[in-house]
């Protein structure tokens, strides 16, 4: 891409920021000057988010209906071999999907209501076992439904009230149900299954939704191991966290013969507009949209039987007001295709309206499986009792092997199986290569004078820069008037520019030039709202958000040395601001220096350490360690700055 710049001198640019040509005297004047200028807000949190929805939703795939069944037929076949290979087993070693699974049985619970409870495990990965429990029916035909129940956030996890009661509710009908732990509930409880931490497992190269993948394909596998099982007539479902693990897996795995997510999921782009939809990491993985939006997820359903269900007022998320038109209006025309349109259907749950799987979601279930997948059934479709029949979480547990596997420490066992790279040299094909990993484009950007001034014999300026993509960031400069400056110094901290004012006069003093920016989410170009939300949402679409971090970077040193070339030192504060520098550094050489306060020797110390995702989003990009850790990028800093 061609790189050009234009500067824009604004009178009245922003309200309240002038250009200000007066001299101020004295050092005290200098400092003031210096940090009003770095405390003004010149993009500000609404302005950010408004930018970061703008990008997403320009990066959102398109859903167009082809002319015919046979060719969505072809259409979804592909997307679902392209999603599986590019975002959900990216870099995934292959001893993780290989072998039949491995099943461990426990006690067997009988209340004497015509079903049995039998607790099990089960190995969704190398290491990492699930407890579950399965229904099973006293009395069962030869073919029996079968349905995998999965739920969300719930701290009690699959002893959670309202799920025993489908469960008992569907054994009671003859139904052979299973209902497998999620990461984080239930038994498996505990910070390393938070489920944030796979983004360890994006950082070492290996797709951190494919444990949650895998969790659910292989409770899937036990479910179809069972006698009487019917691999016909198999049934997923689930509340909101199980409302997404339901699309996900009936999308992608077609043994899944009809489903019915429950307040589970919209379209990544719907959600820039309701942030409390966005969800955790799993639910907006890396690479996502760079292949599909969930209304795809949703048509590859087609012309399997789907229910949605949503809830009036739903205090969570997906809120039926706006998750209906935003999934259910673009896919109807797919089933249309197959002339099944009979087979794609919602529920709007109005008592209570919020977040629930209660008595009328259950039963609008129920009917749902009586008219599409046992029509022969006699039982009905109002709820039976289940008094006395629950048990405590105590009662349903299973229990998990010592050791069992986490989130963090599969990403410490991948990092240390991968072969950490030798380092003679750099190449152009190494820098490119290191491009590719961040989606790193030269930028396009423009930058806007908004305010001048003079203080004790120094020029500080402020501008605001845009690349092209649309992401605005602050600048300021300081130096000396009328002179060359001998040397350019380049801040950027975790913190913001509001605290270096000591820095840039110290800088200017000397008689070099100073320039400080915020990079998009630190300072104050940080979005509304949970930070962290934000950067997985840029990553979903193929982008990067320390990819455009580093553009930022890469654009302030174009602008800075555009009149003045001179020698370059980067300056940096804190861990994101320094990985992000060193990138700049590596792919915008020369750079004299490079100097860093508070930060890792290694992107390693992520792991050990178990750094917070929620705090530093943007370093936990896919395949960027071990490949390109901070000793690397160090040696490739020096050997193309010396070329």
């Amino acid at each position: 891409m061609a790189m050009w710049l234009r500067v824009v001198t604004c009178v009245n640019l922003l309200a309240g920021m002038l250009i200000l040509p007066e001299a101020l005297a004295g050092p005290e004047a200098a400092r003031e000057a210096v940090g009003t200028a770095v405390g003004k807000q010149l993009v500000g949190p609404k302005a950010v988010q408004e930018e970061l929805a703008a990008f997403v939703r320009a990066h959102t795939p398109a859903l167009t209906a082809p002319a015919d069944a046979a060719a969505w037929d072809t259409g979804q076949a592909r997307l679902r071999a392209e999603f599986l290979e590019k975002v959900v087993f990216r870099g995934v070693p292959a001893s993780w999907r290989e072998g039949e699974v491995k099943i461990e049985w426990g006690d067997t619970l009988d209340r004497g209501k015509g079903y049995v409870i039998k607790k099990l495990r089960y190995e969704a990965l190398p290491g990492l076992w699930i407890p579950a429990l399965l229904y099973v029916p006293s009395e069962l035909p030869e073919k029996a439904v079968a349905v995998l129940n999965v739920n969300g956030h719930v701290g009690e996890g699959k002893a959670v009230a309202y799920e025993q009661i489908r469960c008992i509710n569907l054994a009671k009908r003859g139904i052979i149900n299973l209902h497998p732990e999620w990461l984080r509930m239930g038994e498996l409880q505990g910070d390393e299954y938070n489920h944030n931490l796979l983004a360890y497992l994006d950082l070492v190269g290996t797709s951190g939704v494919s444990v949650f993948y895998l969790a659910m394909s292989r409770g899937l596998d036990v479910l179809l191991q069972q006698p009487h099982v019917d691999p016909e007539r198999v049934v997923m479902t689930g509340l909101s966290g199980g409302g997404w693990q339901t699309i996900f897996l009936s999308a992608l795995d077609t043994r899944i013969k009809a489903c019915a997510p429950n307040a589970g999921y919209i379209g990544i782009d719907v959600r820039t507009q309701y942030p409390g939809d966005i969800g955790d990491l799993e639910q907006v993985p890396t690479d996502f949209m760079s292949v599909a939006n969930f209304t795809h997820l949703t048509a590859m359903l087609a012309p399997r039987p789907t229910l949605l269900i949503y809830n009036a007022k739903d205090e969570c998320c997906f809120e039926a007001g706006h998750a209906v038109p935003a999934v259910y209006d673009p896919v109807a025309p797919f089933y249309k295709l197959y002339q099944a349109a009979d087979r794609f259907t919602y529920h709007i749950n109005e008592n209570p309206g919020t977040h629930n799987y209660d008595q009328d979601n259950r039963e609008a279930f129920y009917r749902f499986l009586k008219q599409h997948i046992a029509p022969e059934a006699t039982w009905p479709v109002t709820e039976l009792p289940t008094d006395g029949e629950l048990f405590t979480l105590e009662e349903l547990s299973m229990g998990v092997p010592e050791g069992n596997a986490t989130l963090v420490s599969l990403a410490r066992q991948i990092y240390a199986t991968r072969p950490k790279p030798i380092v003679p040299s750099r190449t152009r094909k190494q820098v490119d290569k290191l491009k590719q990993v961040i989606a790193f484009d030269e930028p396009t950007y423009e930058a806007t004078l908004v305010e001048e001034k003079t203080a004790a014999n120094l020029i500080i300026a402020s501008y605001l820069l845009r690349l092209e993509e649309g992401f605005s960031f602050p600048l300021v400069s300081v130096q000396q008037p009328e002179t060359k400056p001998a040397a350019l110094v380049v801040f950027v901290s975790d913190d913001g520019m509001a605290g270096l004012t000591d820095d840039l006069l110290a800088v200017a003093k000397a008689g070099d030039r100073a320039v400080a920016i915020d990079p998009v989410f630190l300072g104050q170009t940080k979005p509304e709202g949970n930070l962290w939300q934000w950067p997985m949402m840029i990553n979903t679409t193929g982008e990067r958000a320390l990819g455009i971090q580093v553009e930022q970077l890469v654009a302030a040193l174009d602008w800075a040395r555009t009149d003045h070339p001179a020698e370059t030192t980067i300056r940096t504060y804190g861990w994101n601001s320094t990985v992000a520098g060193l990138l700049a550094a590596v792919v915008k050489p020369p750079i004299t220096q490079f100097e860093t306060v508070n930060a890792p020797e290694s992107l390693a110390q992520v792991l050990e350490e178990k750094v917070d995702y929620n705090k530093i989003p943007a370093l936990f990009t896919f395949g960027l360690v071990p490949e390109f850790d901070l000793p690397v990028l160090r040696d490739m800093l020096w050997s193309t700055s010396s070329r």
